[in-house]
This record gives structure tokens, C-alpha cells and sequence, in this order.
């Protein structure tokens, strides 16, 4: 039996047959869909019931992780080609025509059923709220010896209702977009500006407005 996805190389060693022979039946097999042909320069394939099983296994697979981790928006494109041990080269491409026939959605580096969405149960909320609330008290200093679970804070900076400035230090948005319009003014009125001079213009201590200096470099200049 011949592993799958498989190369014209493959095939045409299995069969006994030339390459330039094994390349026209595989033409003939993929008009007939009995074959599924991946895009790239190395030539790919699945039989059909290959291609099925396959799909059937990574249908299991991400749904598995999604009920492990239902707070987490998608599963790690590299854990999922561990589990289906597949070689680097194919697997791009075959998560690709995954995503094409709608089996599976992809960002950039994970992958995660259509269906899926992350949704917050009642206490979580609850809790989530208490830790904004906690946040709103010094919003430009807020308390770091509370921090949330890490799966529930991913989802509030997916939902943008905080942003992550290091790992200890957490803003509301709304606070960080404050504070960054406050910077970005005060560096168009000065030719330079210290951390001395954010930290007094904000009233918060140095550790916060670091974090909040460290973090608006990295970001795109949207603010």
C-alpha cells in the first residue's frame, strides 16, 4: 500500500510503471474525482476514500481539541499536523483545499471547525466582569496580583475588551487608547519625550507606563 498523500513518484515505483505513465493515469483518476490532486510542485495526491478518511480525521480531530479547550478560538496548525503525522511539504497544501471545501477555517498559524464559536458561560462572564471591574478601578495602574486564567483573558483581547501589555500588566481598552492618544499628543508638542515625562503626564508608576511604551512600539501606528 502506498502512503498517502502520495507523489507521481511514488505510484509509478509501486506500479512498475514510468513517471511520464503514472502522471497521464493520474490526470485520468482526477477528472473521474477518483483522485485529489493538492496544489504545489510536488505533486500530491489522495485517492478519494483516502481523501475522505482524512477529512473525516481532522473533522474529529479539531472538534476533540475544540471541546478540550472551548475557550480557545482555534487549534495550533502544527498540533494538528502531529496528529495526523503529516510531512511539513503536504500539509500546507492540504489544509488549504480543507479550507477551500469549507471543512475547516484557518488563520495564521491554527485551524478551527465552522461551527465553532467561543462562547462564554454565565459564570464566566461573571467572572470576566469582576476582572474588568477590578481593572476599571486604576485604570492606568491596574492591580496585577489578580491575574485572570490565561484561556478567559484570550478571550477578552479577542473581544478587545482589554489589551495585554506584558505578561503581568493588563489594560482596558478603553484605558490604553486613552493613555496612547495622551502620548501621541504629547510627542507631537516635543521633539522627544522621556519616561519621566509619560509617567507624570499619566500619574502611574514606572512599571506601568514601560509596559504601555513597550507595547505601542510593537503595535502597527494606528493610534
Amino acid at each position: 500500500a502506498i502512503m498517502e498523500p502520495a507523489q507521481v513518484t511514488d505510484v509509478a515505483r509501486s506500479a512498475n510503471l514510468s513517471k511520464t505513465e503514472a502522471a497521464q493515469i493520474a490526470i485520468a483518476l482526477a477528472k473521474e474525482r477518483r483522485l485529489i490532486t493538492l496544489q504545489g510542485r510536488e505533486g500530491y495526491m489522495f485517492s478519494a476514500e483516502g481523501w475522505k478518511t482524512l477529512t473525516t480525521r481532522v473533522e474529529q480531530e479539531v472538534l476533540q481539541y475544540h471541546h478540550i479547550f472551548p475557550l480557545r478560538d482555534a487549534m495550533p496548525s502544527q498540533e494538528l499536523r502531529s496528529r495526523l503525522r503529516l510531512p511539513v511539504p503536504p500539509f500546507a497544501q492540504t489544509v488549504a483545499l480543507l479550507a477551500e471545501q469549507k471543512i475547516v477555517k484557518t488563520k495564521k498559524t491554527s485551524v478551527h471547525l465552522p461551527i465553532h464559536k467561543v462562547v462564554l458561560t454565565p459564570d464566566q462572564e461573571e467572572v470576566a466582569n469582576q476582572y474588568m471591574g477590578l481593572l476599571a478601578q486604576a485604570p492606568y495602574s491596574p492591580p496585577t496580583d489578580s491575574p485572570l486564567a490565561p484561556d478567559l483573558l484570550q478571550v477578552l483581547i479577542d473581544r478587545e475588551d482589554v489589551v495585554k501589555a506584558t505578561n503581568e500588566v493588563v489594560f482596558l481598552k478603553s484605558a490604553f487608547e486613552d493613555m496612547a492618544s495622551k502620548v501621541k499628543v504629547l510627542a507631537n508638542q516635543r521633539k522627544s519625550i522621556r519616561i519621566q515625562d509619560v509617567r507624570e503626564m499619566l500619574g502611574t508608576s514606572r512599571k506601568y507606563t514601560l509596559a504601555l511604551l513597550e507595547h505601542f512600539r510593537r503595535l502597527p501606528h494606528t493610534y
